[in-house]
C-alpha cells in the first residue's frame, strides 16, 4: 500500500498559492472566475491520486506535514469515512465558484464596486474558505482540525461582511462571536487533554488519543468531554445555540449561504463521530441519550421556524437547524447504522441546500431580490428550471427518493429505533419526537414549494429570464444527487463492513 505522498497537503497548499497568483495577474474578470475554477478541478485531481493508488476501501496516510513534542503530527488521512465528504465539499465548492460568476458580477455592478478587483478577492476568500473545510475533514489531530476550522470561520466572517446583504456588519459580528465562542471551548476542551496527555494525536500513531485516553484520569476526560462537546452543538447550531444562523445564512452573499448551509455546519458532527467518540467512547455513551433528545428538539424547533416562516432566505436556515438535528440524532444512536446515516445525511443535506439556496440565488437575480413568500406564487410559470431544482432539493432533506436522503434518512431511522427502542418512556417519547421532525420536514417543504412556485403569478416582473450559468450549476448538483441515490446501497454496505471492523478492533 502506498504512504505518505504529501499529495493532500499538495492539493490544500498549490491551489491556494497559485490562485493568489493568478488572480493578481489575470487582467479580467473571467479570467478571476477560470482561475479559480481551474484551481478546484487541480485540487480534485490531487485528491483523487491516493484513492486511485491504494483503493476505496484502504487507509491512506499522507504524511506528516508538522511534527513536534506535546503536540503530535498533523496529517490528513483518507479513507471510505473521510474521502466521500471531502470530495463532495470540493465538488459543490466547485459548482458553487461556477454557479457564483453571474451572480456575484451582477451584485457588484449594481452595488457601484470595481468589479474586477472585488470578485478576485470574493473568489479567494471563497476557495480558502472551502478548501479549509476540506483539509479539516482530513485532518487527523484535534489542533490541526480547529486550526483549519478556524481559517473557515475566519474568511466566512469576512464574506458575509464584505458582501452580505441587510445588516451586513451586525449579522457577521453575531455570526463571528457565536461560532468563535464555540471554537474556543473546542480549543480549550482540546488543550486540556492534550497537555495531559502530552499529543493531539487521534489516528497518526500508536500513542494517539483514542489508544491512551483509558489511562487519563476521568476529571480531565470529563472537563475536556464536555467543553468539546459544548463546542461542537456551538458549531452545529443545535436548539439553543442557534441564534447565530438564521441571521448569518440569510444575509449571506447566496454562494456563501450555498457553502455554509451545505459544507460548514455539518461539521461539528462529524468531528463529534470522528473525534470525540473514539477518544471518549464510554463517556460518550453516557450522553448519547440526552444528546438525542436535544437533536429531536433541535428538529421540531427548527421546523416550526421553517413552517411559519414568511422570508425565503430564513425559512431555509431554520431548515438548516432542523437538519442539523438529523445528524446529531444520526451519531447519538451511537451503532453503525446511525454512523452509515450520518455520513450519508451530510452528503443529502449538502446537495438539497446547494440546490435551495441556490434556487433562492436564482429567483432573487431574476426577479429583482425575491424573498417575501407572501409576494411569492407561482414562480414556475416562469422559471420552470429553477422551481424543477428546488423541487429536487426538497426532496434530499425531506429524504423522498430518487435521491440520496431517502437512504440517509433510513439508516438514521433504522439506527433510531435499534438504540431507543427498548428504552422505556425515555427511549418513546425520543421516538415520538423523532417522528414528529421527520413529519415537519416534509410539511414545511412542501407548504412552502406550492406556496412559491405554484398559484398565481404574484410578481409585477413579466419579462423573467433564468440564468443559464446559474441553472446548469444547479442541474448538475441535482444530476449528482440522483446519482448518489443509485450509489449509495453499495458504499452503505462498504461502510457497514469498514466501521465494523474498525470497531472490532
Amino acid at each position: 500500500m502506498i504512504q505518505n505522498l504529501h499529495l493532500i497537503l499538495l492539493s490544500v497548499v498549490l491551489p491556494i498559492v497559485l490562485l493568489a497568483l493568478m488572480v493578481k495577474l489575470t487582467k479580467s474578470e473571467k479570467g478571476v472566475y477560470s482561475s479559480t475554477i481551474s484551481m478546484y478541478v487541480l485540487a480534485t485531481i490531487l485528491s483523487l491520486v491516493p484513492v486511485a493508488l491504494n483503493g476505496f476501501t484502504s487507509t491512506y496516510y499522507d504524511g506528516s506535514f508538522l511534527s513536534a513534542n506535546y503536540i503530535g503530527v498533523f496529517d490528513f488521512q483518507v479513507n471510505i469515512i473521510t474521502y466521500p465528504i471531502a470530495i463532495t465539499v470540493l465538488v459543490l465548492s466547485m459548482l458553487t465558484a461556477y454557479y457564483s460568476y453571474p451572480y456575484m458580477t451582477s451584485r457588484l455592478r449594481a452595488e457601484g464596486r470595481e468589479t474586477k478587483t472585488e470578485l478576485s478577492i470574493f473568489y479567494f476568500l471563497l476557495f480558502m474558505f472551502t478548501l479549509s473545510i476540506y483539509a479539516s475533514i482530513l485532518s487527523t489531530n484535534l489542533l490541526e482540525f480547529y486550526l483549519f476550522l478556524e481559517i473557515s470561520l475566519i474568511t466566512s466572517f469576512i464574506l458575509v461582511n464584505n458582501y452580505g446583504y441587510n445588516d451586513k456588519r451586525k449579522v457577521s459580528l453575531i455570526y463571528l462571536v457565536w461560532t468563535h465562542v464555540g471554537a474556543v471551548l473546542f480549543l480549550v476542551g482540546s488543550l486540556i487533554l492534550g497537555i495531559y496527555a502530552a499529543t493531539f494525536d487521534v489516528y497518526s500513531g500508536y500513542a494517539s488519543l483514542k489508544n491512551i485516553a483509558q489511562y487519563i484520569p476521568s476529571s480531565v476526560l470529563a472537563w475536556s468531554f464536555y467543553l468539546i462537546m459544548i463546542g461542537l452543538l456551538v458549531k452545529s447550531a443545535s436548539f439553543g445555540f442557534h441564534l447565530w444562523l438564521p441571521y448569518a445564512y440569510a444575509e449571506a452573499p447566496t454562494p456563501v449561504s450555498m457553502a455554509m448551509s451545505a459544507l460548514f455546519t455539518g461539521i461539528a458532527p462529524y468531528a463529534i463521530f470522528r473525534f470525540v467518540i473514539p477518544v471518549f467512547p464510554s463517556m460518550f455513551a453516557s450522553f448519547s441519550k440526552y444528546l438525542a433528545l436535544w437533536a429531536a428538539v433541535s428538529m421540531i424547533y427548527g421546523g416550526l421556524n421553517a413552517l411559519y416562516e414568511s422570508d425565503f432566505r430564513r425559512f431555509l436556515s431554520y431548515s438548516s437547524i432542523s437538519q442539523m438535528g438529523y445528524l446529531l440524532l444520526a451519531v447519538s444512536t451511537n451503532s453503525i447504522y446511525g454512523y452509515v446515516g450520518l455520513l450519508l445525511h451530510y452528503i443529502s443535506h449538502a446537495f438539497g441546500k446547494e440546490l435551495l439556496f441556490g434556487s433562492s440565488g436564482s429567483m432573487m437575480l431574476s426577479l429583482d431580490g425575491a424573498r417575501d413568500m407572501r409576494k411569492m406564487g407561482g414562480f414556475s410559470k416562469v422559471m420552470p428550471i429553477t422551481a424543477n431544482m428546488a423541487l429536487i432539493g426538497f426532496f434530499s432533506i425531506s429524504g423522498m427518493p430518487p435521491t440520496i436522503g431517502f437512504w440517509s434518512e433510513l439508516f438514521i431511522l433504522r439506527g433510531a429505533v435499534d438504540a431507543f427502542w427498548g428504552m422505556g418512556e425515555f427511549g418513546a417519547t425520543v421516538l415520538a419526537l423523532i417522528f414528529i421532525g421527520f413529519s415537519l420536514t416534509i410539511a414545511y417543504s412542501f407548504y412552502n414549494y406550492k406556496r412559491v412556485f405554484h398559484g398565481p403569478y404574484l410578481n409585477e416582473k413579466r419579462d423573467v429570464r433564468e440564468n443559464m450559468t446559474i441553472v446548469l450549476s444547479l442541474i448538475i448538483v441535482s444530476l449528482l444527487a440522483i446519482l448518489m441515490f443509485i450509489i449509495a446501497p453499495a458504499y452503505s454496505n462498504a461502510l457497514i463492513t469498514f466501521i465494523g471492523g474498525v470497531s472490532a478492533q
